[in-house]
């Protein structure tokens, strides 16, 4: 009987084990999501300030191919 009870408490801890790892494993995955998450943000953000500066360049020379034309 002893036996019996030492052998369901060792699979018992390592079942606890398994969880806590996985627990921890989840955590770290949700971590790492989130940064990915702020870096895609981060991203997003110089995109549109290139686009606004890439649209106001096409604007100064399109006037300016515009100007040169008239003169």
């Amino acid at each position: 009987m002893g036996g019996e009870e030492v052998k369901q408490n060792e699979n018992q801890n390592i079942k606890v084990a398994n969880k806590s790892q996985l627990a921890a494993a989840l955590k770290i995955e949700f971590f790492y999501l989130e940064i990915i998450g702020e870096f895609n943000m981060i991203v997003q953000d110089i995109q549109k300030v290139m686009n606004t500066i890439i649209m106001r360049v096409v604007k100064l020379v399109s006037i300016r191919s515009f100007q040169f034309r008239k003169t």
